[in-house]
């Protein structure tokens, strides 16, 4: 008879036929951590706490975290708020009303002329802008009307337009002057995208232009006249499933691409990391409204957050550990779990706090990993060991199997309730048997372990471990006593 770890590892589920008999096949509504040694654990992902309730019925369409006025811009339902303090106070900013179905992108920029910041904000019509205390659209007649993204650049307002013959033009504000589309405005053709600029991206001063199937990369040459430029040599033969599946990661570009690959551009080269998770991305349905979010630096962790609306899936990929999760939030609706909730992300630096929206709604939520549920409905992680036979065909005894946790104060809101898990397993290629709930002791008991004896025979054997208490819990490992038969 032997010990054996039942491996905690990155989910893996490619393509191909060769995924490891160890490897966890799900993590859902998890995150893995990694130490430095390489021990691997696995948690309930960060929780939604509400900052604030704006009164409307529409969700979160855009977000934007402005440094210089240390307010949270939101736009919801067409209009603009802004929320000044870390209680989630908040006014609305009033003036024009925006198209409303679109998510919004953002760009800060300093206008020459005024001496003054403005955020722009575009999501399909008009450009606007905003100073803070009101709204109101660009009033040069000669700036584009149907702008989707906009990036600032050098001083320059950069845009596309979704007008029918403008789709592989880009266009720019006269130098110094986001308001300026009269003086020496600029007007681009793409070269390598064929058909539609679906998505803009600013990166280390240079701009992404992506298409369906090819992005180019534009840089300031500082040519008067004739500024700027393509990136010779440079052709991304990657584009985008949707406008807002690829995404700014701090000094990279990310995304959800044509060829439903998950990557990383890096240096001008694609990295395609979903490799993994290949099959599960493959598998979904209607990708074309695939939305991409960057959750930066939260305890450690940094996620791209990819919300596939018509499949109501939410595949997470998490560029620390190099790990794919899935996500959800209770559905009160339909009465199950579906997308997960957050919608739009800011990093609000002077208040230490990140930021989500809502996908159905008007409400702001703190993305706290404290928080064991999304503005108090429950977090239900799940975790799936991958089918295991130890290396043989043989049938094999289990004598027992341990659960090794670390656990927090107890359920929260109800610490002195003895918090529980619920296990079951699969042999032989059969469909799971039923749950049996597993208490984790009293409180005070930092790392309860959960011995179960005996376990029974199999062939094959693959174990779902569910969290479903609003106590945080950390599974750290699972071992089974395990011995080989001679049949």
């Amino acid at each position: 008879m032997t010990k054996e770890n039942i491996q905690l590892d990155k989910p893996y589920r490619n393509m191909d036929d060769t995924t490891p008999s160890s490897a966890i096949q799900l993590v859902y509504n998890g995150i893995i951590n990694v130490t430095d040694k390489g021990k691997v654990s696995i948690q309930s992902r960060p929780g939604l706490s509400l900052l604030a309730n704006l009164g409307i019925t529409t969700n979160i369409e855009g977000l934007f975290w402005w440094d210089m006025q240390k307010v949270l811009l939101v736009v919801t339902g067409g209009r603009l708020f802004k929320i000044y303090d870390a209680q989630g106070s908040f006014s609305e900013i009033t003036g024009v009303t925006l198209p409303i179905g679109r998510k919004v992108t953002f760009a800060e920029g300093f206008d020459s002329v005024s001496g003054n910041n403005y955020v722009f904000i575009a999501n399909g019509g008009r450009i606007a802008y905003t100073d803070g205390n009101t709204i109101a659209y660009i009033a040069d007649v000669n700036a584009p009307t149907m702008v989707s993204h906009i990036v600032i650049v050098d001083t320059y307002l950069i845009c596309n337009s979704l007008q029918a013959d403008q789709g592989i033009l880009w266009f720019g504000s006269t130098v110094g002057s986001p308001f300026d589309w009269t003086s020496a405005p600029l007007i681009y053709t793409c070269q390598l995208i064929p058909d539609t600029i679906l998505s803009i991206q600013e990166v280390d001063r240079k701009v992404y232009f992506v298409g369906q199937i090819h992005t180019e990369v534009w840089y300031n040459t500082g040519t008067p006249g004739d500024p700027f430029s393509i990136v010779g040599g440079v052709g991304i033969s990657s584009g985008s499933a949707n406008p807002y599946s690829v995404i700014k990661i701090q000094n990279l570009l990310g995304g959800f691409n044509n060829y439903r690959d998950i990557g990383i551009v890096e240096g001008y080269n694609l990295n395609v990391v979903s490799i993994p998770y290949a099959r599960v991305l493959n598998e979904l349905g209607i990708v074309s409204d695939c939305e991409a979010e960057y959750v930066a630096s939260l305890d450690g962790h940094k996620y791209l957050v990819f919300n596939f609306v018509n499949d109501r899936r939410t595949i997470v990929y998490d560029l620390t550990t190099a790990s794919f999760y899935e996500w959800s939030s209770y559905d009160e609706e339909n009465g199950n779990y579906g997308l997960f909730k957050g919608r739009c992300y800011a990093y609000c630096q002077a208040w230490g706090l990140h930021i989500m929206g809502d996908k159905d709604n008007s409400n702001i939520y703190v993305v706290d990993k404290d928080n064991q549920t999304d503005n108090g409905v429950r977090i239900k992680t799940i975790v799936k060991t991958g089918v295991y036979d130890w290396g043989t065909s043989n049938m094999k005894k289990s004598t027992a199997l341990y659960l090794n946790f670390r656990r927090g104060e107890g359920k929260q809101g109800d610490e002195y309730t003895e918090p529980s898990i619920f296990l079951r397993w699969a042999d032989n290629g059969k469909q799971f048997g039923n749950a049996v709930q597993l208490g984790l002791g009293a409180l005070g008991n930092s790392y309860p372990i959960i011995a179960l004896r005996p376990m029974g025979t199999y062939r094959t054997r693959q174990y779902e471990i569910t969290l479903g208490d609003t106590t945080k819990l950390v599974l750290s490992s699972l071992d089974e006593d395990v011995q080989v038969l001679n049949v």
